[in-house]
């Protein structure tokens, strides 16, 4: 599940603002899930990771977006440091889970509303 921080009908952000995505995911297994955001853009990335749950969320400036841009986030999976450490045989090619996910926002608007 992904979502962002836009409040502004239109699906629209200010840009003296910044955009927060977050997305979340309970799995289990030996492989951890791992997201990517917009990494074609400048911000700040925090991973919270627990055994059994990955909360990403990306900060971008919107003064960064391009306006009417489109973001897309998707996921992969790496081999958990833990199960990895105690079978460090594993391996870490045809095991890996396949699982396609990619999420889009809409349209962004990026303005001012400052006037200035």
């Amino acid at each position: 599940m992904c979502r962002t921080n836009i409040s502004l009908p239109g699906n629209t952000v200010d840009v003296s603002d910044h955009l927060e995505i977050e997305c979340s995911v309970v799995y289990n297994g030996s492989w951890s899930p791992v997201f990517i955001c917009a990494d074609h853009l400048p911000g700040t990335t925090i991973n919270q990771t627990s055994s059994d749950h990955v909360l990403y969320t990306r900060l971008i400036p919107a003064s960064h977006i391009e306006d009417s841009s489109q973001l897309n986030c998707s996921m992969s999976f790496t081999l958990n440091i833990q199960y990895q450490s105690v079978f460090p045989d594993i391996p870490t090619g045809p095991g890996k889970p396949v699982y396609d996910f990619v999420w889009n926002t809409s349209a962004i608007r990026v303005v001012n509303t400052s006037g200035m």
